[in-house]
């Protein structure tokens, strides 16, 4: 039976996101009424209706706001320009929220949440507090739930009790035409490195500078993403002491269609996580980064942190996981890789097949997909 589905995302609404898109696109193709809401751009906007579905957007979108608000708000606007829904799916905790005010006002009969990774760590806020209680009220009445990866999704049925709904596993992986280049990486007598993202403490850059210093081989690291003071400066300052300028480049961010470009001149990525002293908390244990699957998509095996969540790396031989914070081990690990660069290569054909084979969003989410069609 074809179905009116509500996908709300605050995340969804460029190119930059195009996952959620996909689902739309899909839901739509079965035959279903697709209604998706989200701060769109025109062009954006107007590529949806084509595929036919209905893209909401609104104005008040673009004001900074109270987020405790914007559930609320989301929800008037739909209140306002949307008849009959069947099944909403809120894409992030905001999302989320607004479906559970539509479900308790009467206007949808089911709703379900799909936990991005950037929301997971919302059921760790303190108990009794204001948003674990919103959540758990959210939580509590959804019909099913979708996380980043198995363990997240282990620890969320532990966290909350809720075993018996259904639940579905889709990783942040990019759709098969993402990347629009791939090549071996070419073997050269630098190591080339390169580390896309945040560039902030907890996520362990430092601890590759040493380790660089150390080496005795020649390495070249980029480091490229939204720089965070006074954790960057700290950076630079780090490598001038220990007279690596040349060796380390620090880079404000690009636009995403140049992350594969910028990957794929690299020969391993590096994605660091450390979760034991800096992170001693769960959420970057069972951390789902999408630049790990960027970088196997792009054929470049990781260089990553020993989180249980991320030890498919080295069990798939697509990458290695290393302890960051044992200098000893991480020293190791880079020295090895410098060495046997003929296993860079096999390690970049391996993350390139895993890519394909199974870690692309189009693989992750055809059982959700089949649900959705299915559900009533």
């Amino acid at each position: 039976m074809n179905k009116h589905i509500l996908i709300i995302s605050l995340y969804s609404h460029n190119l930059g996101n195009p996952q959620p898109i996909y689902l739309a696109k899909q839901l739509s193709l079965n035959g279903n009424q697709v209604t998706f809401v989200a701060p769109f751009s025109e062009q954006m906007s107007t590529s949806l209706r084509a595929s036919n579905i209905n893209a909401i957007t609104s104005p008040e979108w673009t004001f900074p706001i109270r987020k405790s608000w914007l559930p609320l708000l989301i929800s008037r606007i739909i209140l306002k320009r949307i008849n009959k829904i069947d099944l909403a799916i809120g894409i992030d905790q905001v999302a989320s929220q607004a479906s559970w005010i539509l479900y308790k006002s009467g206007c949808i009969p089911r709703y379900g949440c799909y936990l991005l990774e950037l929301w997971s760590r919302t059921i760790l806020y303190k108990k009794n507090s204001f948003q674990s209680n919103l959540n758990a009220k959210v939580w509590r009445e959804a019909s099913f739930f979708v996380h980043a990866n198995d363990l997240r999704k282990e620890y969320f049925m532990k966290q909350t009790g809720l075993v018996s709904l259904k639940h579905f596993v889709i990783q942040n992986a990019p759709l098969l035409d993402w990347p629009t280049r791939y090549t071996d990486p070419v073997l050269q007598e630098t190591l080339r490195l390169s580390y896309i993202g945040t560039v902030n403490r907890p996520n362990g850059l430092h601890y590759i500078i040493p380790a660089i210093a150390d080496c005795n081989e020649p390495v070249h690291l980029d480091i490229t993403g939204s720089l965070v003071e006074p954790y960057t400066s700290e950076l630079r300052d780090e490598i001038y002491r220990m007279n690596l300028n040349q060796n380390i480049r620090i880079s404000e961010a690009i636009p995403r269609e140049m992350l594969q470009v910028n990957i794929g001149n690299a020969d391993v990525s590096i994605a660091f996580y450390p979760w034991k002293s800096i992170n001693p908390d769960i959420n970057f244990a069972l951390c789902a980064p999408n630049k790990v699957f960027e970088s196997l998509a792009v054929g470049r095996p990781v260089l990553a942190s020993d989180n249980p969540s991320m030890m498919f790396l080295s069990n798939e031989r697509c990458g290695w996981n290393v302890d960051v914070e044992n200098q000893n081990s991480l020293l190791g690990c880079l020295k090895e890789i410098c060495i046997n660069r003929e296993e860079v290569i096999t390690r970049a054909r391996n993350a390139r097949r895993l890519f394909e084979e199974n870690l692309n969003f189009e693989s992750q989410s055809k059982d959700f997909i089949d649900f959705i069609n299915e559900f009533h």
